[in-house]
Order: C-alpha cells, then sequence, then structure tokens
C-alpha cells in the first residue's frame, strides 16, 4: 500500500548515530533506534525521489498474491515477499529516545534523496 507511512533510512546519518553510539558510555547496554527522517508515505517518497531526478513517477502497487507468483521466477522479487509487511501497514521508527540523549541528527528527507540522486549521477557503474 503506497499511501501508508514508511521510515526510510538514510546511510550517513545510520554511520553517524552507530558512531555517537559507539563514543559515548550512557549509550551502553540499551537499545537504540538510530536517526530518521519523519516517515512519508511510500507514494510521496516516490514523487520526492522521481521530482529529484526531474523525471514523473508512474506508480504500481502489486498484490501480494502477485509478490508470490513473480517470485516464483525472480530471485529478487522472491527476497521481497517476507518484506511485504513494512508496506503492508505502517512502518515507522520512533527514534525519539535517540534525539532526547543526542540531539537531532536526521537529515531532511529532500535533502537525503536530492544528495542520493546526485550520488548516482556521479556514479552511473554503480547504479542498480
Amino acid at each position: 500500500n503506497p499511501d501508508q507511512p514508511h521510515t526510510y533510512s538514510y546511510i550517513p546519518d545510520i554511520a553517524r548515530g552507530l558512531a555517537i553510539l559507539g563514543e559515548r558510555d550512557e549509550a551502553d547496554g540499551r537499545v537504540w533506534h538510530l536517526p530518521n527522517a519523519a516517515a512519508p508515505t511510500t507514494r510521496q517518497f516516490i514523487e520526492q525521489v522521481y521530482a529529484a531526478a526531474g523525471t514523473e513517477p508512474q506508480i504500481q502497487a502489486m498484490p501480494g498474491w502477485m509478490v508470490g507468483l513473480v517470485g516464483l521466477f525472480n530471485g529478487n522479487v522472491r527476497e521481497l515477499k517476507e518484506m511485504l509487511y513494512e508496506f503492508e501497514e505502517p512502518f515507522v521508527v520512533d527514534d525519539s529516545r535517540f534525539e532526547a540523549a543526542f540531539g537531532s541528527h536526521a537529515t531532511p528527507l529532500a535533502d537525503a534523496i536530492e544528495a542520493t540522486v546526485a550520488w548516482y549521477r556521479a556514479n552511473p557503474r554503480n547504479a542498480a
């Protein structure tokens, strides 16, 4: 369901969060959710990615039964099936405890998307 909220992680934020946890004694022995920007819907995320890339999105949701069927012939889709729950219901990471303890370290989603699109443009061989 592209209209469910979904947390998307930006790798530099995750790396910065891990470094902070590794440097701070008060982080020891606790479970932490790493910094993330506010969760958009998947539709909003896709629209922002396409806007940053300068193209128009074409969004279609694939029902779970079709993912199972296509997965019989495509290994990547087969692996996706076990993660469908993340997209069928809200999938929101609450990093408020990290933020309260160490401050805000999440890059705004628009900035993260712009940087990611710019990286892929500069590194076309690495684009999957």
